[in-house]
C-alpha cells in the first residue's frame, strides 16, 4: 500500500478478499498504518457474516467492506468459462 500511495493512488479495490485476509487488513487499520482507502468484496462462500451484519465502513472511511463476489461463469482468458460445445475456429485468409 505504501508503494501505491507513493504513486499517487488513493484507493485499492480487492474483489474477493478472504475473511482471514480481511482480519489482517483490519489489524493494520487498527494500528493506523493504512495509507489509503481499501474497498473489499468477500467471496460468496464467506459472505454469511457480511450478510448478517450489513456493510462495514470504518469511521475514517479507509476500510469499506460491502461487496460480495459471485462467480457465475468464467472468462476465456482465465480458461474458467464453461464451454459446453466446441467453438468453431475462424480462419482469416488474406487474398
Amino acid at each position: 500500500m505504501a508503494a501505491n500511495a507513493a504513486l499517487g493512488w488513493t484507493a485499492t479495490h480487492d474483489m474477493g478478499m478472504s475473511w482471514r485476509e480481511l482480519e489482517q487488513l483490519q489489524a493494520l487499520h487498527d494500528q493506523g498504518v493504512l495509507v489509503h482507502r481499501v474497498y473489499v468484496a468477500v467471496p460468496i462462500a464467506e459472505s454469511a457474516a457480511l450478510i448478517e451484519s450489513g456493510p462495514r465502513l470504518s469511521t475514517d472511511g479507509l476500510l469499506d467492506v460491502r461487496g460480495i463476489k459471485v462467480f457465475i461463469d468464467g472468462t476465456l482468458g482465465s480458461r474458467g468459462a464453461a464451454l459446453l460445445t466446441p467453438i468453431p475456429m475462424l480462419i482469416t485468409v488474406a487474398l
